[in-house]
């Protein structure tokens, strides 16, 4: 009796090894989904970002694939490379450079960094700025904001014009101007159609004798400046509008963070924090900066996740 015994309980000890170490698999294997599932999620970030990254006495411009892998530098210069603007078929990236001695101009150059065209030039030595890029859906041309008429247009104040222009995406010269209101309009994005622009407008109001600025807010209108719609109202600083992939709505820097408003005027604030934000190229996603970090999250303002990096970033841009 005593041998079944022992024998009884050894079976019962081997029965309960044996049970601890299948349950140890099960939970290896879990963690290996989970790790599979983490990794798949990974793997649905494709395509390309560029990016500013701040350097020592400047700041230039880099590329990473999406999942934050394959880090390049594209520019490495001792001026201030930013605003970077992916061309429609991803092969090109327009840019503002300037610095000491070198006025603020556009500039284009293929993903390796090199081929590099200037599309704007100083006419007349005045230093004057001309800022953030963006393309036509043909790629043939390039719109930016530029302060070249304000030494000779006063709107009455201390505070410069901005207006938007055209020019070739050659660098060939003709640059068209769009816009002629007093005060401010810029920061152009054109939709993927190339039927629309939405841009930030910015004017000067009255009460009495004191003049006052009514806030930057967002606007769309044509191609060829006709047409403008005031979509957000209530803003001092809403700026930085990219279009949506399929036109409909506009997501943008706000007072509030992060927002997107419709073609109606509708707008949803997605994130109290966080700036620069652009689209994915499938429409899913809203990528911003934030403290030098790029983050990524869903179009509703969910799920919201850092890119790893190992350098500071912002102004980011995606293409896939």
């Amino acid at each position: 009796m005593k041998a079944r015994k022992s024998v009884s309980r050894l079976y019962q000890f081997l029965l309960i090894v044996l049970m601890s170490f299948f349950l140890s698999m099960c939970s290896d294997n879990d963690n290996n989904t989970d790790d599979n599932n983490n990794n798949s999620n990974e793997q649905k970030l494709k395509g390309k970002l560029v990016f500013v990254c701040p350097d020592e006495n400047d700041t230039e411009l880099y590329m990473v694939n999406a999942d934050g892998t394959d880090l390049i530098r594209l520019t490495n210069n001792e001026v201030y490379d930013e605003q970077p603007s992916w061309s429609p078929d991803g092969s090109k990236i327009a840019y503002k450079s300037f610095g000491y001695n070198a006025p603020s101009e556009i500039f284009i150059m293929d993903t390796t960094g090199s081929s590099v065209v200037q599309i704007t030039h100083d006419p007349d030595g005045s230093s004057y700025e001309e800022d953030w890029p963006t393309w036509s859906s043909d790629a043939q041309k390039i719109m930016f904001e530029t302060y070249r008429d304000a030494w000779n247009e006063d709107n009455g104040t201390t505070l410069a014009n901005a207006n938007i222009y055209v020019a070739n995406a050659n660098g060939s010269g003709g640059d068209l101007r769009i816009t002629s209101h007093l005060f401010y309009e810029g920061m152009p994005c054109w939709s993927a159609d190339g039927s629309k622009i939405a841009f930030v407008h910015n004017e000067v109001d009255s009460v009495g004798e004191m003049l006052y600025a009514t806030g930057n807010n967002i606007f769309v209108m044509n191609a060829d400046g006709s047409g403008w719609k005031q979509l957000t109202t209530d803003g001092i600083n809403n700026i930085r509008p990219k279009w949506s992939p399929d036109g409909t709505k506009i997501v943008y820097q706000s007072d509030e963070g992060i927002s997107v408003v419709d073609l109606q005027g509708n707008v949803t604030n997605l994130l109290n924090y966080g700036g620069n934000p652009s689209w994915s190229p499938d429409g899913t996603k809203i990528i911003f900066d934030g403290n030098n970090e790029i983050y990524i999250m869903d179009a509703d303002g969910n799920n919201v996740k850092k890119i790893p990096l190992a350098i500071g970033a912002r102004q980011v841009v995606w293409y896939e």
